[in-house]
């Protein structure tokens, strides 16, 4: 850029036209903060906007500096809190200076008092300090109003810069990329020493191993002197009277100023001058951009990293624009707060805008032409019919249905009104019209057939006799005619309403928005359910988990790639890369980018500009900008770490003991857009994988575990994905383990415990071994007493009984009953040596074993008593168990000591079988003389041999019941009749099933 005499002129236009200029000229406005002492600053006068190298607003005020990091104010008050100016030196140190000249440096979190700053402020008055810089060798420069300049060094010897001559010259050396340090290298004079001589000033530059020379042809005050470089190399030069452009070949253009300026800043080619009148705005042609703040001392301005502006006031606080890529439909300069319905362009350009409360507004960028009042509203849709601008469809809500109205407004234009009327759209030569209970068709031919059609009632129109609510209409690329509405997506075809696709449960939520994205894929905006996108081979729900803002979609723009998505939270841009396979990437805009509100009702473009109707206005974003943004790390840093309660630093992470493990970690990331709208999440990645969520500013730990990890800590915006935040601070820590948790003692632990174990299980075989030794100690006895049982059921006494009655069918020749005998003996033999040598046998093998017994004994006893077995079992006799040859010694004492010795009446034996709840009972009972009276007369005749076969069974049973979970149990019982006297005797013994 090389301004001319021409552009200089303009400038200068500007400047002195500065009062006459209305917002009347100027309707595209910027939305400004305005931060006052009711938002944390300590006073509303504030001479000095700083950004540091960590992004961090600083703020010098008559009350102290403060720093802004997003969201609150941080204020350091001084011993002279009266500052005037901000810098930041080399070593990234902060310096601030105040009215009466002492100067304080910030470094580690604190400022304190420069060395030698008694010495400056001596030096310098009455004046007040300009500019500081500080050079690597710590050599500090000042310049002052007075004039003076020193150069101090570290050791606190101070030099004058100036020289008494009949001349004056400036010098200005560059420090950092467009800016520089200015000084007064020769004066003819200081305070107060008389009238200056009419001199040209004298201005040399010094850019690199570049210098400019120039010479004013005007005295150039010592006050508010300064120089500052622009993108394209032009330098300013201002002073409290005077402005000079430097090109880069060393010409220049001189002005005076009609105003002071106080600073300047360039956003894109766009400067911005902050001047004791307010703030001017120009292009980089010298064309006025804008006015703000009349009236207003501006004191300085500021750029943040992103790209946001900063304006310090006299009066007034500090006032931040987030985004020069977003302006505001205005009327008389002030920004225009209504509720926005509709939005739609003519073919001049010009906006109409429809409202809440019942306007439609005609508009151009730089000139608000009329409003209209409607005789429905709201206006909800608006419709012009290709380029026929004279007559204008105003559509009102949907809950009402009145008849047509139309009312003549400015400039040739008619406002065509129907309450109850969504959308109107044309196919063919016809329009449809969506109503609350229907859609309307009317055929055109010409002005007056459309005229007539709608002097027309408007039931009369109807495409169908069924009534539906129309909510949006919508005519596909192959002319399919679809109806969206509170029950979903419909068709209507041959005269009748069907549901588009019954299949898909989506596609009957609420559709609030219908568009086609380049003939190949349907596009509806629904109520909660985000948005869809349907072709032949693809089907996709995009929702606030796959980036959209909100669930919410009001409306659907499609521009080229491109669909802009009008929320209830603000808009996403979705830029559609491929639909098969599904590939997309979006972004999403809402108040911290600019926007009036985030309620967004409608989206247009309008040249290279996107109009946005908001609840609170009207903006224009430059499409080109939010086309291409990309996401940036924020500024993202560590404010304080603390071990067990005291500060350490991130070393001190490195070696942290078991008795220090209480750890707090305070960060901030700052995003002035977003006021502090911030989350975070952290994990220990190493020791655990897991991300945990936060929004607070503070992680605690109490205890760190122990062991190498890296704790890492995450911040994005609200708007953006945790997958493309690429803020992330990193902290190595290692945790030393205490002795009893480190590897050495682990080892020799688990050597100890093994030991242990080892001789635990030592000891363990030594008892199962001794235990194993008297099991088989148990069964060995287990089987001697089941050996002993079976000698003592073929006792001697039966074998000899037995054989003497063999013996006696021989002397009696009785062949037939000695080979009968014989038989059923054998038989017995045979199963007694059988069952002996199993664990269990049959209730069936049993009573067989039993019977055959009985049968003998009553052979031998010449049948003196009989005997009966009875079965009452749920299973069959062949299915149940019990230890074999358990029963035979209780038939035989019933026999021996019961039946023997009856003389009136036969004997009788009963033997029962019963299974109930998993027992097996069986009953030996016999009708003898009972236990008593055999006692008697077993002491009065003994036995020649005594069987112990009942003891042996007893014995025998205690040895099973020892190792089993349920027991055998045995009960004998004397049985009386009605006298009481004896009778019988029962045993009972029960098995478990």
């Amino acid at each position: 850029m090389q301004l001319s005499g021409r552009h200089c002129f303009l400038l200068l236009v500007f400047f002195t036209s500065f009062l006459v200029h209305t917002g009347t000229a100027q309707q595209l406005r910027y939305a400004f903060k305005n931060y006052t002492p009711n938002d944390g600053l300590p006073s509303s006068e504030v001479h000095k906007v700083l950004q540091d190298a960590q992004h961090y607003m600083w703020f010098a005020t008559d009350h102290g500096v403060c720093r802004y990091n997003g969201y609150e104010f941080k204020t350091f008050n001084l011993a002279d809190n009266s500052i005037l100016g901000l810098y930041e030196d080399y070593k990234k140190r902060i310096w601030a200076w105040s009215f009466s000249g002492r100067l304080f440096v910030f470094e580690d979190g604190k400022f304190e008092e420069y060395k030698w700053s008694a010495k400056v402020s001596n030096a310098i008055r009455p004046g007040v300090i300009n500019a500081l810089f500080l050079d690597s060798t710590n050599s500090l420069y000042i310049s002052s109003t007075g004039p003076n300049a020193y150069v101090v060094t570290e050791k606190g010897d101070m030099k004058d810069l100036i020289s008494i001559q009949n001349r004056i010259q400036y010098n200005s050396f560059s420090t950092n990329p467009g800016s520089f340090f200015s000084y007064v290298r020769f004066y003819p004079r200081k305070f107060n020493s008389g009238p200056l001589p009419n001199l040209n000033t004298n201005i040399e530059i010094s850019v690199g191993n570049k210098e400019i020379k120039i010479s004013i042809p005007h005295h150039y005050k010592p006050e508010l002197f300064r120089a500052k470089q622009f993108s394209n190399g032009t330098i300013l030069f201002v002073s409290d009277e005077f402005s000079t452009w430097i090109y880069k070949d060393g010409s220049y253009d001189f002005q005076k100023n009609q105003y002071r300026i106080y600073d300047v800043e360039e956003i894109d080619d766009v400067f911005y001058f902050a001047t004791e009148k307010g703030l001017m705005i120009k292009d980089k042609s010298g064309n006025s951009i804008g006015e703000y703040f009349r009236d207003k001392h501006i004191t300085s301005v500021s750029k943040d990293y992103e790209n946001g502006l900063w304006f310090t006031s006299l009066l007034d606080g500090v006032f931040y624009l987030n985004s020069v890529h977003v302006k505001h439909l205005a009327r008389n300069g002030d920004i225009l707060n209504r509720r926005i319905n509709a939005l739609h362009t003519l073919s001049d350009s010009s906006l109409l805008a429809g409202t809440f409360d019942g306007y439609v507004i005609r508009a151009l960028p730089d000139k608000f032409i009329e409003e209209t009042k409607m005789l429905t509203k709201p206006v909800y849709s608006l419709y012009v019919r290709g380029t026929e601008t004279s007559s204008v469809f105003v559509g009102g809500p949907l809950y009402k249905n009145e008849n047509w109205l139309e009312k003549k407004a400015g400039r040739g234009i008619s406002y065509i009104q129907l309450s109850g009327l969504s959308n109107i759209i044309e196919m063919d030569n016809v329009l449809y019209l969506g109503a609350n209970d229907n859609v309307s068709r009317i055929v055109l031919k010409d002005t007056a057939s459309f005229r007539k059609a709608l002097s027309n009632n408007a039931s009369d129109l109807r495409i169908s006799n069924e009534k539906f609510r129309a909510a949006k209409i919508f005519f596909t690329h192959k002319k399919e005619f679809l109806i969206g509405n509170l029950l979903g997506l419909w068709k209507f075809a041959n005269g009748k309403l069907s549901l588009y696709d019954s299949t898909k449960v989506l596609l009957k939520s609420r559709i609030t928005d219908i568009a086609e994205y380049k003939n190949q894929a349907l596009v509806l905006g629904t109520r909660g359910k985000g948005l869809v996108l349907q072709s032949v081979d693809t089907f996709v729900q995009l929702t606030e988990d796959q980036g959209l803002v909100s669930n919410n979609i009001r409306r659907i723009f499609i521009d080229g790639n491109t669909i802009w998505l009008a929320t209830n939270k603000g808009i996403s841009i979705l830029n559609l890369l491929s639909l098969k396979p599904f590939k997309y990437t979006v972004r999403n805009v809402n108040v911290q980018d600019g926007l009036l509100s985030n309620e967004v009702n409608d989206i247009v473009r309008n040249g290279g500009k996107i109009i946005v109707a908001t609840n609170a206005g009207i903006s224009y974003l430059d499409i080109g900008y939010f086309n291409t943004r990309k996401s940036k790390s924020l500024p993202f840093y560590l404010t304080g770490i603390k071990l067990n309660g005291l500060d350490v630093d991130l070393d001190g992470l490195k070696n942290m003991g078991f008795r220090k493990r209480n750890l707090s970690v305070n960060y901030e990331a700052l995003k002035y857009t977003s006021s502090g709208k911030l989350s975070y999440r952290y994990r220990l990645d190493g020791y655990d994988s897991t991300w945990f969520y936060t929004n607070d500013l503070q992680l605690q730990f109490n205890p760190m575990p122990y062991g190498k990890y890296e704790l890492q800590i995450q911040a994005k915006d609200e708007l953006e994905e945790w997958t493309n935040s690429l803020s992330i601070i990193r902290i190595p820590v290692i945790c030393r383990s205490p002795f009893w948790a480190t590897a050495w003692f682990w080892v020799t632990a688990f050597a100890f415990i093994l030991a242990l174990l080892i001789l635990a299980f030592r000891k363990r075989i030594q008892v199962i071994r001794k235990r194993q030794n008297e099991d088989k100690e148990l069964q060995k006895r287990i089987a001697e007493s089941e050996q002993l049982a079976l000698k003592s059921q073929m006792n001697p006494h039966f074998i000899f009984n037995s054989l003497n009655s063999i013996q006696q069918y021989v002397i009696d020749r009785d062949v037939k009953g000695a080979n009968s005998f014989i038989s059923g003996f054998s038989k017995l033999m045979r199963q007694t040596l059988d069952f002996s040598s199993k664990d269990k046998i049959t209730v069936a093998e049993e009573i067989a074993y039993l019977k055959n017994y009985l049968e003998l004994e009553r052979m031998r006893m010449e049948s003196k008593f009989d005997f009966t077995i009875t079965v009452d079992t749920i299973l069959p006799a062949s299915e149940l168990y019990l230890p074999p040859l358990m029963l035979q010694p209780y038939v035989e004492n019933a026999l021996r000591h019961g039946v023997r010795y009856l003389r009136d009446k036969s004997g009788h034996i009963h033997l029962s079988f019963i299974e109930r709840d998993e027992i097996l009972e069986c009953i030996i009972e016999d009708n003898g003389i009972g236990r008593d009276k055999a006692a008697k007369l077993k002491a009065v005749n003994p036995i020649e041999y005594q069987s112990r076969g009942m003891s042996l069974t007893a014995e025998r049973v205690e040895l099973l019941n020892r190792s089993a979970s349920r027991l055998i149990t045995i009960t004998v019982k004397d049985l009386t009749n009605e006298a009481g006297e004896p009778c019988g005797t029962s045993v009972s013994v029960k098995f478990p099933v």
